[in-house]
């Protein structure tokens, strides 16, 4: 929080100077990095004697369901793109879904009135129950309980997040989708060039590469042999994940304006301005991410 606070802090100064299922592989992504090893045999969860046994594809999806808040069904499937099922060993009569992100929650009851031990997580063609609209955008936890007909439970893990939104199209939702393809990549060492956008000294709107190691940033250099000595406050310069988080308070502040394209695949800020304020001038800042390099 200190150094996220430190990066934000100074580009201020800029504008006035994937359960407890089995998993089978089936195909292999095409996208760079690829995901972690799935585990090849199913487990269970017992509670008692009372267990789920579920089993999916994995396919590697770049961002997580993304689903609009009063409009759409709670999402039910693991995630976005694999498919799957469980097994339970007594009938069930419903299944429980819980959403969470901060104070926002829901949940919402799924009923099986005749009793199943058979639970598809894609459903198709139950009743499921909408998403409040009351719900805040944002990416939400899942947690699916499986409840017996005698108030038994036993959780079924293996559910990703899922992203909620107001708007599909929003520049929030873009964010959204662009924070989660870029935290599945997982990658936490690479170097990325970027210039500044502000009204400040040359020295500030200079090109420099951006190390980073271990998910922080180690070294910060003037892409310009020509321009000597240390680039002004380094700290200023933060992770790509850091960047992210700057498009997102300037949401969470109001910002009047906000622009930004992200890297389809991985999800990185490519073009980002933010007008804070429309009565006040020069306190527009923005900047540019390219040459990222794994």
């Amino acid at each position: 929080m200190k150094r996220r606070s430190s990066v934000i802090a100074t580009l201020a100064i800029f504008a006035l100077l994937i359960a407890a299922c089995g998993v089978e592989q089936e195909t292999t992504p095409t996208s760079t990095p690829a995901p972690p090893a799935a585990t090849s045999t199913p487990t269970e969860t017992p509670v008692a004697g009372f267990t789920a046994t579920c089993v999916s594809t994995q396919a590697y999806a770049n961002e997580h369901i993304v689903a609009v808040i009063g409009q759409d069904t709670v999402p039910t499937a693991f995630d976005a793109i694999n498919s799957g099922s469980c097994q339970i060993s007594e009938p069930i009569v419903q299944i429980r879904i819980t959403l969470t992100s901060g104070g926002s929650e829901q949940d919402a009851m799924i009923d099986f009135p005749a009793g199943t031990t058979d639970f598809a997580p894609h459903l198709v063609g139950t009743a499921l129950p909408r998403l409040l609209g009351t719900l805040k955008p944002g990416r939400y936890e899942r947690e699916v309980t499986a409840v017996a007909a005698d108030g038994r439970e036993v959780e079924i893990q293996g559910f990703e997040p899922v992203i909620l939104v107001v708007d599909i199209e929003s520049t929030q939702a873009q964010l959204l989708k662009a924070q989660s393809r870029w935290e599945r990549a997982g990658i936490v060492a690479y170097t990325y060039m970027i210039n500044t956008d502000c009204f400040c000294l040359p020295g500030y709107r200079a090109a420099v590469d951006v190390e980073v190691v271990g998910g922080h940033v180690t070294s910060v250099t003037f892409v310009d042999a020509e321009l000597t000595g240390e680039v002004p406050d380094q700290h200023r310069f933060g992770t790509i994940a850091e960047l992210l988080e700057i498009i997102q308070d300037a949401h969470d502040e109001d910002a009047h304006s906000i622009r930004a394209e992200y890297d389809e695949q991985m999800g990185f800020p490519v073009e980002v301005f933010i007008d804070y304020k429309a009565t006040i001038a020069d306190e527009e800042q923005g900047f540019r991410v390219s040459d990222v390099r794994y």
